[in-house]
């Protein structure tokens, strides 16, 4: 799941932060190495003592969180980003948490709710975007995703968004878009994959007399 990834590098730098500052420093590392290797419920454990010492370090509820949404316990990793965010409000990797978790349960509209409060604390994270653009074209709001993947490739490049501007055209008729966007991402994308087959069967249909 890519967005753990992300989640999994930020949790490394806030526990390095807070190591020096909370003498803690085996015990965080260790909750550390059991997520990188795999072994949430341990993880789950040491973060657990460690919010026994000390309870309102937001940095250990949210690792806490990213063991459980591994371990599939939703339901304890939405009260640890809950947590999380209680003593740090503007802590965008705990809404990212949350957002995941609320994913995996399918209620869309937390998601949404969330998204766009964590998009008010920081516009620049583009990761939000693009969650709430695919979940504007599941919902059909392709004029929706459209405004959330040029948000996104107005800050950078990114394939997946131009293939998920050029779909979003693709579905509001807008065909030159369509053909300009799907051209311009199998020009660049190097891997073949089941993406590169759509984006050839669109072109297919687009350009057919």
């Amino acid at each position: 799941m890519i967005i753990i990834k992300n989640i999994f590098i930020i949790l490394a730098i806030g526990i390095i932060t807070y190591c020096n500052l909370l003498c803690v420093d085996v015990s965080i590392e260790n909750a550390f190495s059991m997520l990188g290797n795999n072994k949430y419920s341990e993880s789950v454990n040491i973060f657990s003592n460690l919010i026994d010492k000390n309870d309102t370090i937001s940095y250990f509820y949210y690792g806490r969180g990213v063991a459980y949404l591994y371990l599939n316990d939703i339901e304890n990793a939405i009260n640890d980003f809950d947590k999380a965010i209680s003593f740090s409000s503007d802590f965008l990797d705990a809404y990212y948490g949350l957002i995941i978790a609320n994913i995996k349960l399918e209620n869309y509209e937390n998601v949404m709710n969330i998204l766009n409060d964590a998009i008010k604390i920081d516009s620049s994270y583009y990761e939000l975007y693009f969650v709430r653009a695919v979940l504007n074209y599941r919902s059909q709001n392709y004029k929706s995703a459209i405004n959330d993947f040029n948000h996104i490739l107005e800050q950078r490049n990114s394939l997946n968004a131009l293939y998920g501007r050029g779909i979003s055209q693709y579905k509001l008729n807008n065909f030159i878009n369509a053909e300009n966007d799907i051209n311009a991402f199998l020009q660049n994308n190097k891997t073949d994959n089941v993406l590169m087959e759509e984006c050839y069967r669109l072109l297919n249909f687009i350009t057919k007399d």
